[in-house]
């Protein structure tokens, strides 16, 4: 289940997404009924999602942020990538205290890292 009313009423967007102009910032939280490889059951899965000029951007804002939660953010970017048909642009995580192994692993999968949300440059 969807907690965006965009979403749960299944209305598409006016025109393609590549004719959005403006910034766009939905918050989806669904149940997902997948069995996740760190989880034995099935778990809620909440993504940013902002939509600016076309691009689908994904981003994750915590107060810290590990390795593992790193790895949590790809499936997650995985699952929309999958769910919705749609190719995700940018991946970022936004944190004040990211771990150095949490950063490495962030190269590694092409996760954009920020200490503050005003370095983020859409």
């Amino acid at each position: 289940m969807l907690s965006t009313s965009c979403y749960k009423k299944k209305k598409k967007f006016p025109g393609s997404f590549n004719s959005v102009n403006s910034l766009l910032a939905v918050s989806i939280i669904e149940d997902v009924a997948l069995p996740w490889p760190l989880s034995a059951r099935p778990d809620q899965v909440e993504l940013d999602v902002i939509i600016h000029k076309g691009d689908i951007n994904l981003c994750e804002i915590k107060s810290s942020i590990s390795k593992s939660e790193m790895h949590v953010f790809n499936l997650k970017k995985a699952y929309y990538e999958k769910k919705h048909g749609q190719r995700v642009s940018r991946a970022m995580v936004i944190s004040p205290m990211i771990e150095p192994l949490a950063m490495k692993v962030a190269r590694e999968l092409d996760i954009e890292t920020y200490s503050h949300a005003d370095g983020v440059i859409l």
